[in-house]
């Protein structure tokens, strides 16, 4: 029945339906109006596009006729619910039919046929009503290659059928008709992000199928029913708690080997609790490099099945009262299963894809109540541990922890070492105040840099003597220059003089600027590194040792690593934060950095005032200091360095700062309190 307007809004907000959702439903209705001929609503008989005769005409044996049935989170007054389809067929950047459908087969042989016979009957009624004698495509390109292979066969030899799993045409038309129908929230979620992302980041169109009814996905009661059964036991065994979100398990079929899907289970965070299948593993990976959570279902490769638990409440009204009356087995009061398919033919899930499911749950709550089979330790694993599970006939690999922020470059050490620089002219207390005074005062501050500069020119000098002097005039300046940018580096962006650097600097500057701050080749960076090492040689004989400099310059497969894949552009929204994460992460367990302020709240905050800077700046420092003496008393287990320091920074925290006459955590809480007000 339609909601009347004075009933309660069936979101759930609590409002009445005319303060609420009547006016954006109204205008979603006019918008589907708008789809259909003559504001009729489509049916299996009567599509809804008129093209003009001069249009038809144009389209000849070179054009490519993009063909799909694109998921739309609609629901039609007065329809069952079901899984909303829109049939879209494009040409030469004309939309040529786009008809409603609310349950289209999930079999890929059976969307193919329901596409050709949708196909055949837009060639007849432009035909007919146009006059012109149109005739079925030369060349037809679908998404799916499942359905292409079907396609094909039914559509014989005069017409091409073509697998592309972007169809630039029309998921361009269809982000517009789900941006009408459905709202402005929709065109955000197929946003194409990123116009410099690379390729493999595919920006295709969101092909997301997620029913408020288990109804709609038209499974048989018995396959239904061990779903259900598969995910209670999935629930009661609590996987969450042994694997994080990153770590994944290879899941294949004993009777099915050839193809192999990658699980991941969600939950560790506390948030979202279910098990994700991955046809393509590729698509999986795609996610952890991308900070945006919607680039994970744009341009998938393969399909994505996702089994959720919520809570009853949480759920649609509609599926509340479907579990109500159906009486579905579930695990407890927040273990109601809901169901999404991403880029599937129809937004379906066939017979197979749904017995695997089944399986999937089922192996992997074994998996997890099965002693000593799961290792401990979350690292990645060169040889995945192979688990077969006679019951449910799947076979599990687990591959350990696939975020590239563990997947690192480096090794670190199971004891620390010194990391400030030893020598005559070491001298840690050298810090360089980079924000106090005029800039007249900071270049005076910095003289004494410049001078250690003009030392290193002098001995380059000297050492080329005897060489072509052009070329040697040319290096000594490349030298030269690739020193100053190092030493102005230490300066600005740390506080430190050359005599008091930390091997944390030089790490910062190989591994996060440099690959993000220079249009080198990786060939013209090893140059760079090369003439680093040189400068480290001079400081030698200029009394500061740093003994960490030479095995980080000369480890050119991390420079590489970094190099390949630094982001383009440094933005936080362009995806790089798992690439600065894993440096990090190297940093953090080298007793580099220190633990995050204020635990209780969000890590920095949305705003980081300038106080909150400087004392950030001040901890980093004191961190460094403390990891120092806990090494020089012989003390280098990485753990027990570690609870001293934290030790340290939460007294720190909690006492009157000498120059802000309050404890950091209080000088940064009242900043971030002023600059909510004022913002």
């Amino acid at each position: 029945m339609p909601t009347n307007r004075n009933d309660p809004c069936p979101c759930g907000s609590g409002k009445k339906y005319k303060l609420c959702h009547l006016d954006a439903d109204t205008a979603r209705e006019r918008s589907l109006r708008l789809v259909q001929s003559e504001g009729e609503r489509a049916t299996s008989d009567r599509a809804g596009v008129s093209v003009s005769a001069d249009v038809l005409r144009s389209l000849d044996e070179s054009s490519v006729w993009e063909l799909d049935a694109v998921p739309v989170p609609l629901a039609i007054e007065g329809e069952a619910s079901g899984r909303t389809c829109v049939l879209l067929v494009v040409a030469d950047g004309y939309v040529l039919d786009a008809h409603i459908t609310q349950s289209p087969p999930t079999e890929p042989a059976d969307v193919a046929s329901t596409l050709v016979q949708w196909l055949r009957a837009v060639v007849e009624r432009h035909r007919v009503e146009s006059g012109v004698s149109l005739v079925m495509p030369a060349t037809v390109r679908v998404r799916h290659a499942s359905v292409a292979n079907h396609m094909a066969t039914m559509l014989g030899a005069a017409t091409r059928v073509e697998h592309a799993p972007i169809l630039p045409q029309l998921d361009h038309a269809a982000r517009g008709m789900r941006e009408n129908l459905v709202g402005p929230e929709w065109a955000d979620l197929d946003e194409q992000g990123n116009p410099a992302a690379p390729l493999s980041n595919k920006q295709g169109l969101t092909l997301l199928c997620f029913p408020q009814v288990w109804s709609a996905w038209g499974f048989d009661a018995e396959a239904q029913s061990q779903l259900f059964a598969a995910a209670a036991r999935f629930y009661e065994a609590q996987p969450w708690t042994r694997l994080d979100n990153e770590e994944t398990l290879a899941v294949t079929l004993v009777d099915a080997p050839d193809a192999t899907w990658t699980a991941c289970v969600m939950g560790a965070a506390g948030e979202q609790y279910g098990l994700g299948l991955y046809e393509y593993d590729v698509d999986f990976a795609r996610q952890l490099t991308s900070d945006d959570p919607r680039d994970s279902l744009r341009g998938l490769d393969g399909a994505v099945l996702t089994v959720y638990f919520d809570a009853r409440p949480t759920l649609p009204r509609a599926m509340q009262q479907e579990f109500k009356q159906q009486r579905f087995h579930v695990a407890g009061p927040n273990a109601y299963p809901s169901l999404s398919a991403a880029n599937t033919p129809a937004g379906g899930i066939s017979r197979a894809q749904l017995l695997l499911l089944t399986r999937a749950l089922d192996a992997v709550a074994r998996l997890i109540t099965t002693a000593n089979v799961l290792p401990e330790e979350k690292l990645p694993r060169a040889t995945p541990i192979v688990w077969r599970d006679v019951a449910s006939g799947v076979q599990l690999a687990y591959r350990g922890n696939r975020s590239p922020v563990v997947v690192s470059p480096w090794i670190v050490p199971l004891a620390l070492t010194r990391g400030f620089a030893d020598g005559d002219g070491a001298d840690a207390s050298k810090t360089f105040a980079r924000y106090e005074g005029t800039e007249a005062d900071v270049d005076t501050r910095f003289e004494p840099e410049i001078v250690r500069l003009k030392g290193f020119t002098e001995w380059l000098e000297t050492r080329d003597v005897g060489r072509r002097r052009a070329r040697a005039q040319e290096t000594v300046a490349k030298q030269q220059l690739h020193a100053t940018h190092f030493v102005e580096f230490l300066a600005f962006a740390h506080g430190v003089t050359v005599a008091a650097m930390h091997e944390y600097h030089l790490r910062n500057y190989l591994y996060s600027w440099l690959p993000t701050r220079t249009t080198d080749t990786m060939r013209n960076l090893l140059v760079i590194l090369a003439n680093l090492q040189l400068f480290f040689t001079w400081l030698e004989r200029d009394g500061i040792v740093c003994a960490w400099a030479s095995p980080m310059l000369t480890d050119h497969v991390a420079m590489q690593a970094r190099f390949d894949t630094a982001p383009t552009e440094m933005s936080a929204d362009h995806g790089e934060r798992w690439w600065t994460d894993q440096l990090s992460y190297d940093l953090y367990q080298r007793v580099m950095l220190p633990e995050p302020m204020m635990p209780e709240e969000p890590v920095g905050g949305e705003y980081e005032g300038e106080r909150e800077a400087l004392l950030h700046d001040e901890l980093q420092w004191l961190t460094l200091n403390w990891r120092e003496s806990q090494i020089a008393l012989g003390i280098t287990d990485p753990l027990l360095v570690r609870a001293h320091c934290t030790t340290q920074q939460r007294v720190w925290e909690t006492t009157k700062h000498r120059q802000f006459g309050k404890s950091p955590l209080a000088v940064i809480r009242q900043e971030r309190r002023r600059a909510e007000r004022s913002g």
